[in-house]
């Protein structure tokens, strides 16, 4: 009598058995997305290190901690350059959560920057189900207010200092890989 446990070890050891006859996975064109890599570049500075999902957003943190700012202001530089390198991934009109530590006073702190509810919604004229899907259950976009919140209690540069990078990327132009471009 075959156990649960030993068809399935007979059942692995047969497909790797079937993939080491047939000679392997049969080779992708070279721009095939079952190619491409995930990768998160690091851009280290001397007193820092910022990684991403794309190397000029880790260098527009660099940029902010080269120009005297902090880990706040650096996030916030990455975040917004991310909404133009990784469109489909990141965006300002969002909603997340952050949470931030406090080296000086040893203290963690969360933001919650998923937003509010529409000024109009009348929560005594819809229901329960209704708020809790579907069209009456959205909120308006809060991350770009998160960034904001971010830097007027953590961060030492102006939002115009912090957006600069990602600025004069979507000024001069980005090169969108592969996968940007075909999600």
């Amino acid at each position: 009598m075959i156990t649960a446990t030993r068809l399935r070890v007979l059942t692995m050891l047969s497909l790797v058995g079937a993939l080491a006859l047939s000679g392997g996975v049969a080779a992708q064109d070279e721009n095939s997305p079952a190619r491409l890599k995930a990768h998160r570049p690091a851009v280290t500075g001397v007193h820092g290190l910022v990684t991403s999902g794309h190397s000029l957003a880790s260098m527009a943190g660099v940029r902010m901690l080269m120009q005297g700012g902090n880990a706040a202001d650096a996030a916030v530089a990455v975040l917004a350059t991310l909404n133009l390198t990784e469109p489909m991934m990141s965006g300002a009109g969002g909603n997340g959560f952050m949470t931030i530590y406090d080296q000086a006073t040893k203290r963690t702190y969360s933001l919650n920057a998923t937003g509010a509810a529409p000024l109009a919604i009348d929560p005594n004229r819809v229901t329960s189900d209704e708020l809790a899907r579907g069209m009456k259950a959205g909120v308006v976009p809060g991350l770009f207010g998160g960034w904001i919140a971010l830097l007027d209690r953590f961060g030492t540069k102006s939002l115009a200092d912090v957006l600069q990078p990602a600025i004069e990327y979507a000024e001069g132009g980005i090169h969108f890989p592969l996968v940007a471009t075909t999600f």
